[in-house]
């Protein structure tokens, strides 16, 4: 059992150096100076790895992944909502849960249509049929 506690810089709880103090009642000399020996391994190897990726970060190449992510999930995106069309959006649904009484499971139909200028959404419930277009044109 080690008295090391898993977070690199936090400070121990009382329970754990009780539970220290425990294992050194418990325990011959020889016993908690090879655990303090471990613990001290243990972080000198954390700190080690630590250093390590911090000599080798680069900050240009993290954004320029970061960018590559978010441009490729854009890419397979059928369509990226405004913030104005995903509100309406959560309305329509909560709304349409809340006060229509329809038994749907949360299972909706996104008629996409390109205008040339931007995509036309409109959203309907396929149990009951009720539709609203919550396109936002501002944002075209």
């Amino acid at each position: 059992m080690t008295l090391n506690h898993g977070v690199v810089g936090s400070s121990p709880t009382w329970s754990t150096i009780l539970q220290g103090v425990k294992i050194m009642i418990t325990r011959s000399f020889k016993e908690c100076l090879e655990e303090i020996r471990e613990i001290n391994e243990s972080q000198e190897s954390t700190i080690e790895y630590l250093r390590e990726k911090l000599r080798t970060y680069d900050k240009e190449e993290e954004i320029s992944k970061r960018d590559k992510t978010i441009e490729s999930l854009y890419r397979r995106s059928i369509c990226v909502m405004s913030d104005t069309e995903a509100k309406a959006d959560k309305a329509f649904r909560t709304k349409h849960w809340k006060e229509t009484g329809c038994k749907n499971g949360n299972h909706y139909i996104y008629d996409l249509v390109g205008t040339g200028l931007g995509t036309g959404i409109t959203i309907t419930c396929p149990v009951c049929g009720e539709t609203e277009d919550i396109t936002d044109s501002s944002s075209w």
